[in-house]
């Protein structure tokens, strides 16, 4: 049995940040039915892309195992197969911007009194409240507003594009999990649903604990750059040598994470520089020394001198490095298809519930007919709402 069977979710969510959040429930077991609309399905089917036939791998990634039907919200019998659903699916997470569910009809407080349980989760940029609550939010402006580039501008670098969609999926998809679970808690106590309101910009500063720790000293204490107190500030943000990214001889790169005073000592005898080992927070200067070393070799190099060195030093690897890595291919789950890279998307794994091994991600409408049979429409209900633009 896995860990969410019995969760039935209604999935209102476009792009990344609220399927990517579904994708992941699915392969815990819940069952998800991915709303969208006739005429203008999820934009990530194409990835913005024109070109006709275009498909993007990114709507495949994020949408598989989900069931799909298509409603047009505009119309009043779209409107009222959803309230039908709520019997059947007792959650819905939805990421239009605040306000357009209201309008719908189809808001927590219209649709929690006809389904008490119902738990209803609301992605957005900046969330129901405050003063930027109707402003339009992707993952770039959500992480620049929230501070994600913190470190790079007190560097007195440039900021550079985000490898990593943290607002999207971690900001609005991750902490969403997280409410909504806590929310079906809640409810095999209380018998009551709940409204869930994630904002992806708070959900983003909020992971940047190191950042919002030198912001809050700074406010408190200002001293000045390169004071003992600044440099302490500095020590998850590039400023000591023992947390940092250096080049290798070859042009690659690698970190070295040695936090702990035994870890930056066992670095500094690997390379034959036990005069470093008092210098554990010694600033740019050393910064300077320690970049001159691992100058010296190339990558490979040091990667085979630390194999089995207690150090904290890791090569900075590409995507396509890292899926053919040993590390996770010798914890990914063994499918019979062989490695699967998709499945890596769950990096949890619980002992008593196997992830799902689930199907594609539906095309627009697969399921209109066995949800709406289901519902009570027989075949010309179904061909008429179809005729009129409904589904």
């Amino acid at each position: 049995m896995q860990a969410l069977s019995g969760l039935k979710i209604l999935d209102f969510t476009l792009n990344m940040p609220g399927p990517y959040m579904t994708r992941l429930l699915t392969l815990l077991g819940a069952d998800v039915l991915k709303v969208e609309n006739p005429a203008s399905p999820d934009p990530s089917r194409k990835g913005w892309d024109l070109t006709p036939g275009a498909f993007n791998p990114l709507f495949g990634l994020l949408n598989k195992g989900k069931k799909g039907i298509t409603l047009n919200l505009k119309t009043p019998e779209a409107r009222e197969i959803v309230i039908r659903l709520l019997d059947h699916y007792d959650i819905l997470v939805e990421g239009f911007r605040p306000g357009v569910m209201e309008r719908l009809g189809l808001n927590y407080e219209t649709l929690s009194q006809l389904c008490p349980r119902l738990i209803y989760v609301s992605i957005s940029g900046f969330g129901q409240t405050g003063s930027g609550r109707l402003k339009p939010g992707h993952d770039l402006n959500c992480q620049a507003l929230a501070g994600c580039f913190d470190a790079v501008v007190n560097a007195g670098h440039v900021p550079q594009m985000p490898g990593l969609a943290i607002a999207d999926q971690v900001g609005g998809g991750f902490f969403g999990i997280l409410g909504l679970l806590s929310a079906v808690l809640q409810r095999e106590k209380t018998g009551k649903g709940q409204y869930v309101d994630v904002s992806m910009t708070h959900g983003a500063l909020a992971l940047n604990v190191s950042g919002t720790i030198r912001a809050m000293t700074q406010a408190v204490s200002p001293t000045p750059t390169g004071s003992t107190d600044q440099r302490k500030r500095d020590m998850l943000q590039g400023g000591q040598p023992y947390y940092n990214i250096y080049e290798t001889q070859d042009g690659r790169h690698i970190v070295l994470a040695a936090i702990e005073p035994k870890f930056w000592e066992n670095f500094c005898k690997t390379v034959d520089r036990d005069d470093l080992i008092p210098l554990h927070l010694g600033g740019e200067p050393v910064v300077k020394k320690v970049a001159e070393i691992f100058k010296s070799r190339p990558l490979d190099a040091w990667c085979r001198l630390f194999e089995n060195v207690d150090a904290c030093v890791a090569p900075v690897q590409t995507v396509a490095e890292a899926l053919d890595s040993d590390i996770i291919r010798s914890r990914a789950v063994a499918l019979d298809n062989g490695y699967d890279t998709i499945t890596s998307m769950m990096p949890l794994r619980l002992s008593a519930s196997p992830v799902k091994d689930d199907a594609p991600g539906p095309e627009p409408g697969q399921h209109n007919t066995d949800v709406l049979t289901r519902l009570g429409f027989s075949e010309d209900d179904i061909a008429a709402l179809k005729a009129r633009g409904v589904i």
